[in-house]
């Protein structure tokens, strides 16, 4: 495990290895550059929250209201929760379900404590819940964050997505699942404003969505 780091922002974050460090600093790096685009003072949903640093990111830089951080991954909770402590982010609440297209329990695969859906790595048995079934109040924005698995966590989320028409930020890992959300998600009334590229895996660039609610 890697020592605690500062982010840029002044948060300290200790993450599980150097890439989960790398993709927090992009994730850094895409609320500063489109700062305007986010919701201030508002409740966040944060799905594939990891260690925590997009969640902290909206309290320290985007004041929000509350977080909602999900992370499915034993590791990756065990390192959220110690985060949250860490910087005092007590309107964050952290859930060890991973956001997913049903409810229920699902196989996924871990790599260098990341959880995806790519096929690769270790397996683990974790508990799902779908965006419909969360009894939480309403929400200015979605962040999903599980590589493979964007469109199945939209398809879960329709009625709320619909209903509350949040901003979001959704990363894509192909062309072909770039489309299909790209599809779903304005057939929901949502905007697609732009697309960032981060990277995620060696070898391997994520495409981040941005999408503007009403």
């Amino acid at each position: 495990m890697s020592d605690r780091n500062m982010a840029a922002s002044g948060i300290q974050i200790r993450n599980s290895d150097k890439r989960m460090e790398k993709v927090g600093k992009a994730y850094e790096e895409l609320i500063s550059n489109h700062e305007d685009f986010f919701p201030h003072k508002s409740t966040f949903i944060d799905c594939g929250a990891g260690s925590g640093l997009f969640s902290l990111l909206c309290i320290s830089v985007l004041k929000a209201e509350r977080v909602y951080a999900y992370e499915g991954y034993y590791r990756n909770f065990s390192l959220l929760l110690d985060n949250i402590t860490e910087n005092s982010a007590f309107n964050v609440t952290a859930d060890d379900h991973h956001i997913m297209g049903d409810t229920g329990r699902e196989w996924l695969n871990v790599e260098s404590g990341v959880v995806n859906s790519l096929g690769i790595g270790e397996k683990i048995l974790v508990e799902t819940r779908k965006l419909d079934d969360l009894t939480l109040p309403g929400a200015g924005f979605i962040n999903i964050a599980v590589p493979g698995a964007a469109k199945g966590i939209i398809m879960g989320g329709r009625r709320r997505i619909g209903k509350e028409q949040p901003s979001m930020m959704v990363e894509i890992m192909s062309g072909k699942e770039e489309r299909e959300v790209r599809k779903i998600v304005e057939e929901l009334g949502l905007a697609h404003e732009f697309t960032e590229t981060i990277q995620r895996l060696e070898g391997a660039e994520s495409r981040i969505l941005f999408f503007s609610g009403k």
